[in-house]
């Protein structure tokens, strides 16, 4: 169980990272000290000054939208998908020992996936 909560802290910090910006200064910072800095409702609750169950709501508020937007956008799904595809041809062109004369523009594409992606 843990190890699942743990994957889906990681999803929700990726798409923090992706589509943060969208949410209200008070969501992002509420979701932020729970997924990034591990705080319990009731620690965010006491630095916000607001009720335990206020802050679940506002999280469970931002999660919602950081999903939906994924649903409809597709951003960091389509930046796992094309950094997977440049490990697998990274992988492939070390198998056939042509890694060396690719491997510059491998790299170059990988930052222009991070700049792009900023994830």
């Amino acid at each position: 169980m843990k190890a699942v909560k743990c994957l889906d802290n990681i999803k929700l910090s990726r798409l923090l990272d992706c589509y943060g910006d969208f949410l209200t200064e008070h969501s992002k910072n509420v979701l932020e000290q729970h997924i990034n800095d591990d705080y319990s409702l009731s620690e965010i609750a006491e630095r916000e000054n607001i009720s335990r169950q206020g802050v679940r709501d506002g999280i469970q508020r931002a999660k919602s939208t950081l999903l939906d937007m994924e649903s409809k956008l597709g951003i960091v799904d389509r930046a796992d998908r094309l950094m997977m595809a440049i490990t697998q041809l990274e992988q492939d062109l070390a198998n056939n020992g042509e890694l060396e004369k690719y491997g510059e523009q491998l790299a170059a594409m990988k930052n222009i996936c991070e700049e792009y992606y900023g994830i």
